[in-house]
């Protein structure tokens, strides 16, 4: 069963709700290979996703809400998530499989990004606030309660016709409340020139740059890690 509003109005932004509940019978396990971005600066990692299997036979039933609005060079994004697993297996069966008879998923995103010209190069200061608390989630079956803050600002310039570049600050903290041990800050430097152009009838984009991140965990000593990357991307026109 599933229910869906999303509703653009002029003064008030876009709202997007989605409801659904349904029965759940997945036994087979689909592990990912899948792209995670590091921070708001666009880069990332390919990370390996393990499947938990956590509705092998459940009842589900997920909550979205979204709310967008754009004013004079504001833009803001707030998200919630939340998603109730309840497990028919019974109590043998669900030891084994780290389960709970009730488990559950909590989310907030909230985003806001001011855009501005200064010249010929535009300015773009960014926050993004992430909260997550879970007793298990869909990549995983750990305990989560957590609190993220990302402040940054992002700059770019157009050297050329169809050449871009992009420079970038970021300012990380990270508060877990169910283990304080993992608590930490850490600041990202990023730049990255894009290129785009067009060969036989494929659009392609050309990134490359390089990012520096400082990692500042609670109780641990710092460190610093460096990298460079290209990237090209490729699509019909």
């Amino acid at each position: 069963m599933m229910f869906t509003v999303d509703q653009d109005t002029p003064d008030w932004g876009r709202f997007r709700f989605f409801e659904m509940f349904k029965s759940v019978e997945d036994d087979i396990p689909d592990d990912l290979l899948q792209w995670l971005p590091n921070t708001n600066i666009r880069t990332g990692e390919a990370s390996k996703i393990q499947d938990p299997l956590i509705a092998q036979d459940t009842w589900v039933n997920s909550l979205w809400l979204g709310h967008d609005i754009s004013v004079a060079g504001l833009t803001t994004s707030n998200m919630l998530k939340y998603d109730l697993f309840h497990q028919r297996l019974d109590r043998s069966e669900r030891i084994p499989l780290g389960l709970r008879e009730r488990d559950y998923f909590f989310g907030v995103i909230n985003k806001a990004s001011y855009r501005f010209e200064i010249g010929v190069v535009g300015l773009e200061p960014r926050w993004k606030s992430e909260y997550r608390k879970q007793t298990v989630g869909l990549t995983e079956l750990r305990k989560r309660n957590e609190l993220s803050e990302i402040f940054g600002i992002l700059g770019e310039l157009a050297v050329l016709r169809h050449t871009t570049l992009e420079a970038g600050v970021e300012y990380i903290i990270l508060n877990d409340f169910e283990q304080s041990v993992n608590d930490s800050k850490g600041l990202v430097w990023a730049v990255q020139m894009s290129n785009r152009s067009a060969y036989l009838g494929y659009a392609l984009t050309m990134q490359m740059g390089m990012q520096v991140r400082r990692d500042d965990p609670k109780g641990a000593k710092s460190q610093t890690l460096a990298k460079s990357f290209i990237t090209v991307y490729a699509g019909l026109q």
